[in-house]
């Protein structure tokens, strides 16, 4: 059982808010034009962090801010703070479908999201052990992707992507290792 489900939390409302949060970091690494493995270790991050803390104690949003910039650290694809916090300020208005407005560097409204997010990715740290490299995808799974897209596979590449926004361990009983998503789906080509 999770943390969240020991606070009272429904099994549904959890995956919902999981699946938020991944679909979170997806678009804004598609809007800071990060590689798909920055993306896929920031999810990752976000599922380890929420088997140790319940979703009442911590906002998916901030969270996955987070995630985003310590991913982004850790597979080597620097972003600034200053660049994730624009990304994620106009995602929120977006979602809101409040009036864009550009966040006044330096306002009052920046330095609280900056303070939330250097608390957040310290805390991630501290919460996670420090240990985040064993969040990689493996290069077979890489290779498999390159290879399989590049002969049409489309349904292995949608698959692999939506195994991203669940904790497919946790679902799955036989524990299929990630290099096996894709030949589930699309067969192994060569």
């Amino acid at each position: 059982r999770t943390p969240s489900a020991n606070d009272g939390v429904d099994i549904n409302d959890e995956k919902i808010h999981r699946v938020f949060g991944c679909e979170l970091i997806q678009e804004a690494g598609i809007l800071l034009k990060l590689p798909q493995v920055v993306m896929v270790t920031g999810q990752s991050i976000l599922h380890r962090f929420f088997y140790r803390k319940s979703l009442l104690k911590y906002d998916v949003f901030t969270v996955a801010m987070g995630c985003t910039l310590l991913s982004s650290k850790v597979e080597e694809q620097l972003k600034t703070l200053r660049e994730v916090i624009f990304i994620f300020h106009h995602m929120y208005l977006r979602r809101k479908k409040l009036k864009m407005k550009p966040l006044e560097l330096g306002g009052q409204q920046y330095t609280m999201w900056k303070n939330e997010l250097i608390t957040m990715e310290r805390f991630l740290l501290k919460e996670l052990g420090f240990s985040l490299y064993n969040q990689r995808v493996s290069p077979v799974s890489v290779e498999l992707f390159k290879r399989q897209s590049t002969t049409g596979s489309e349904p292995s590449v949608q698959c692999s992507s939506d195994c991203l926004r669940h904790d497919l361990p946790r679902c799955a009983k036989d524990r299929l290792p990630s290099a096996g998503r894709p030949a589930l789906v699309g067969g192994i080509r060569s």
